[in-house]
């Protein structure tokens, strides 16, 4: 029987699922994937958004090595950082398609697809660049200077399957879809992440992003416009969809007066819950936000703060995940923000809200956002 083993019950559950249908243990991405490469040679086309990223600093290093001892240390600081690095990826739901030196090759939306795997993508590099620098503030030798990175992000259409002998085969994407990927990540230099128009088009109101000038791609008769990823929007900011495409609210009158209803009760000191069912593709998203343009249209309802937080499927095995995101919306800073942003921003909102039990406070609040505590909070 094909499918998946849970590691603790034993039980095979199908390759697509997240847990466990028997105990509930996590199905983590590598877990599922391993079980489509142990399945019958099959191929299909996709679309996925892929990611290289190059690690620059480490030619530098291999050259200064001359024992053994030396290599052995350059060795371990590689397979630190890739290993570092790689769970940016698994922590976005990715796949490692390979290592080539050191060199990561991503993919998001094969073998598992999800309905928003560019975005998925752009998470995950931004979250490599800020595991680079965490990295850097302690590596585990003396290094001569900070290592880099930089990415190409691409999205389109591959072929995706198992590639190999009987010896040895791999699950892996083929198609033009991957030379582009390269290209934009030659083309990009340190610290940069350039991604392909798709991209851009399908995530720039999650993203804030940079215009740069089209580069030629072997193979393509038109410069291919480019974009560098600059970092994510505050989610209460953010939509669905694509720029331009926003259609009229049509037919959702009695959901609209529920929930604008429910807000005039929280304005008089009622509070209460709101639960919106439905389909992916049915307009939740489009519904929540018509909501918030009429109340803020409203004079009488001024001076009220929205916070925005999602549950993700990639998230959950994330303790407290969905809070975060409500936190963070709330302080008006973006996820990738250095410690100092945030302890800036977490001062004043103890100030606001919490008084004297400021100092009580505010040291889980900064360890619920992974920020370095200081040395005198215990």
């Amino acid at each position: 029987m094909d499918g998946l083993k849970c590691d603790v019950c034993g039980f095979v559950n199908p390759s697509d699922h997240f847990f466990c249908g028997s105990c509930g243990t996590e199905i983590t991405a590598a877990d599922r994937a391993t079980s489509l490469i142990n399945a019958p040679l099959q191929g299909d086309r996709r679309q996925v958004t892929i990611i290289f990223a190059d690690i620059s600093g480490f030619t530098a290093l291999n050259d200064a090595a001359k024992t053994a001892g030396q290599v052995e240390q350059v060795v371990r600081l590689i397979n630190g950082l890739l290993s570092e690095l790689s769970e940016a990826i698994y922590e976005y739901d990715g796949y490692i398609d390979k290592y080539v030196g050191d060199e990561i090759m991503a993919l998001f939306g094969a073998p598992t697809a999800h309905e928003n795997d560019p975005e998925l993508a752009l998470r995950a590099s931004l979250s490599m660049m800020e595991r680079l620098k965490k990295f850097n503030e302690n590596p585990p030798i003396p290094l001569p200077k900070p290592l880099g990175i930089h990415m190409g992000v691409n999205t389109g259409m591959v072929i995706a399957g198992m590639v190999g002998t009987d010896r040895k085969r791999s699950y892996t994407v083929m198609g033009d879809a991957v030379n582009v990927a390269a290209r934009l990540e030659s083309a990009s230099v340190r610290g940069e992440i350039l991604v392909n128009e798709d991209t851009y088009n399908l995530t720039n109101r999650l993203f804030t992003f940079e215009e740069r000038e089209p580069i030629q791609v072997k193979g393509k008769a038109k410069p291919l416009k480019v974009y560098l990823l600059k970092g994510a929007r505050d989610l209460s900011q953010t939509q669905r969809g694509l720029t331009g495409m926003e259609a009229p609210l049509i037919g959702r009158e009695h959901e609209v007066e529920v929930l604008t209803g429910a807000y005039r009760q929280l304005h008089q000191g009622r509070g209460g819950i709101v639960t919106v069912n439905g389909d992916a593709g049915l307009g939740k998203t489009r519904l929540i936000a018509e909501v918030v343009k009429i109340v803020q249209q409203d004079e009488t309802e001024q001076g009220s703060r929205w916070l925005f937080g999602r549950g993700l499927a990639y998230r959950q095995s994330f303790a407290n995940r969905l809070f975060v995101d409500i936190l963070y919306s709330y302080l008006q800073v973006p996820e990738n923000a250095d410690d100092t942003q945030v302890k800036l921003k977490l001062d004043a909102m103890g100030d606001e809200l919490f008084g004297k039990r400021k100092d009580e406070v505010i040291p889980y609040l900064m360890a619920m956002l992974g920020v370095k505590l200081d040395s005198d909070v215990t």
